[in-house]
């Protein structure tokens, strides 16, 4: 387009011409006379820049001229309003071809044959109101297909706008250092309701068990939470689902809060082991050394489960398109899997924080004296 970005006077730009005259005699803003030197110089300038004006409004103004019309009737406004800016006269004049993009792709065969039926010749000049109408015609075309492919894609990118919002609701709820072991024990409720219901439906009375489906059940309860190790299958097959469930959620989160002994037992070890008082016993107690714990666990979990679910989405997006040709709409089936796939993302979190959580153990690191200290 030309002209963007400049702007254009009619007879030229005075202050411009009057740095060249400066420029051309190697006056600088270090000499002397450079104010008087200046001002003579402007003052002609102006002297030539009007009468260049007047010429060219004489002439008729600024003509602008376009050598094909743009997909967008906005981008052709604005090269039309180079023209006639500021009060100056001026106008815009259009050649085109049956040949370019946008009368071969809408529409230009017809025109092609109507010449042809009336024998114009090739380099003839034509200005019809039909062509006019046929290029604005495929103009709104154009301008509609792009609209649409940008409104489809807003659509696509909200459906992640909310998941992005309720997860960085949830991270920044962890990031502010609040007390999650309310949290904590919501997660290992749900994740062994969860585990549970993989399995039994609640509504089966005990007799209608299968066997191989507790024992698969009860091995994976131990992978996720070791502490729950004694618990066999002969504890719960005569249980209804509510009791499995209850017991089970007794036995997890009072595992779970016999961390905290862990943490006192783990301070006794360290006095014992280097007969030291330098660390006072309610810096383990009350420091929330097992919040910070929970915290970098559940940070480290989010982040990585994030991570996946953004490729696991990009995958669905890449191809969810192939189901128009299984007459369904590609928008609704995004959603809805990408709901699936937030979901299962969240049970994984879950999941993963919960077994994490379990099988934590504190140690001691033995750090030997440096070289400094044994000199």
């Amino acid at each position: 387009m030309a002209g963007r970005g400049t702007d254009i006077l009619l007879g030229g730009n005075a202050e411009f011409l009057a740095k060249e005259m400066l420029d051309e005699k190697g006056i600088t803003p270090e000499s002397e006379n450079y104010e008087a030197e200046k001002d003579a110089a402007l003052a002609k300038a102006r002297e030539i820049t009007e009468a260049e004006h007047a010429k060219v409004v004489e002439a008729g103004g600024l003509h602008v001229i376009g050598t094909e019309r743009h997909e967008s009737r906005r981008i052709d406004n604005q090269l039309r309003g180079r023209a006639a800016r500021q009060g100056d006269p001026g106008s815009t004049r259009f050649f085109l071809s049956l040949e370019d993009n946008l009368m071969r792709i809408f529409g230009g065969d017809k025109i092609t044959a109507l010449m042809n039926m009336l024998n114009v010749e090739e380099n003839m000049a034509i200005e019809n109101s039909l062509i006019t109408r046929q290029i604005q015609s495929a103009q709104k075309k154009v301008e509609t297909y792009h609209f649409d492919i940008r409104k489809s894609v807003l659509e696509y990118d909200d459906v992640m706008n909310i998941q992005r919002e309720k997860f960085y609701a949830q991270r920044r709820k962890v990031l502010r250092g609040g007390n999650l072991s309310e949290d904590i024990y919501y997660m290992i409720e749900k994740e062994i309701d969860r585990l549970l219901r993989s399995y039994i439906a609640p509504d089966l009375h005990p007799e209608e068990y299968i066997y191989e489906d507790l024992q698969t059940m009860v091995k994976e309860l131990h992978s996720i939470i070791p502490q729950l190790s004694g618990i066999q299958v002969s504890d719960i097959q005569t249980l209804r689902f509510e009791a499995i469930y209850d017991k089970l959620k007794e036995f997890a989160l009072q595992s779970y809060k016999d961390h905290e002994v862990e943490v006192i037992n783990f301070y006794n070890q360290v006095v014992a082991q280097y007969d030291t008082e330098a660390v006072p016993q309610e810096a383990f107690r009350d420091n929330n050394v097992i919040r910070n714990l929970e915290k970098d666990i559940l940070l480290r979990v989010v982040d990585n489960k994030w991570i996946d679910h953004l490729h696991n989405i990009d995958m669905l997006r890449e191809g969810i398109g192939l189901r128009a040709y299984g007459q369904k709409d590609p928008l609704i089936e995004y959603k809805r899997e990408a709901y699936d796939l937030f979901n299962k993302m969240m049970y994984e979190i879950q999941g993963d924080t919960v077994k994490h959580l379990f099988r934590t153990k504190f140690g001691i690191q033995v750090i030997g004296p440096s070289d400094e200290d044994v000199a």
